[in-house]
């Protein structure tokens, strides 16, 4: 394999990491700056509810854009899973 195809690979690899991963983290930052700012606001000091709420919002967030980011993997394995099968 040519060092630019391992190059190009690993670039788009990781275009596709970002793009799958983003949404989970935005969102998670905004809920967490949320919560932050009701808690600053009411004074509740209480670390388990900033984290029960980033996970749940995680875990909603990988629920909905399953099928997105499974569609983004495949479209990046796909092709490279043909081009070892052309090897032989």
């Amino acid at each position: 394999m040519e060092p630019t195809t391992l190059l190009e690979l690993t670039y788009r690899m990781l275009v596709v990491v970002l793009l799958v991963s983003m949404p989970v983290v935005a969102v998670t930052v905004l809920v967490g700056l949320a919560i932050g700012m009701l808690q600053a606001v009411t004074q509740i000091q209480d670390q388990s509810i900033a984290y029960g709420a980033k996970i749940l919002a995680a875990a909603a967030t990988i629920a909905i854009l399953a099928a997105w980011a499974g569609g983004q993997l495949m479209q990046y394995a796909l092709p490279i899973f043909e081009g070892i099968a052309r090897i032989r």
